[in-house]
């Protein structure tokens, strides 16, 4: 058991120069995670269809922005161009509790993106 203590395999501790703690994030979603992406936002849209079938009135549906249809929607979000990022689009999953933040939180997201 001394080799737990003294850091070695998955035990072993972050390298001090690169932050401590390093956080992986692959660079693009994996089947599962982008499965469930699709899934959220179908569930979403049968939500709103079910609510607009029975208010159609509703004040906060005529306020609601369009669901994202094109997966370039779906996936990414538009951030400033950089040299290491040319196209101005970020992974969704990069963006920290992407799955807890509704869609109408882009301002937010992106005013974040931007600072970093």
């Amino acid at each position: 058991m001394s080799f737990l203590l003294a850091g070695f395999g998955a035990f072993r501790s972050s390298f001090p120069a690169s932050g401590g703690l390093v956080h992986k994030i692959p660079w693009k979603l994996n089947h599962s995670r982008k499965a469930n992406v699709r899934d959220r936002l179908a569930m979403i849209e049968k939500t709103v269809a079910a609510v607009r079938s029975v208010h159609p009135e509703l004040h906060a549906l005529k306020n609601m922005a369009p669901l994202p249809k094109t997966p370039r929607e779906k996936y990414f979000v538009e951030v400033r161009m950089t040299p290491s990022n040319p196209s101005g689009l970020k992974g969704l999953h990069k963006i920290p509790h992407f799955t807890k933040l509704p869609r109408n939180h882009e301002s937010r997201i992106l005013s974040w993106s931007k600072t970093k």
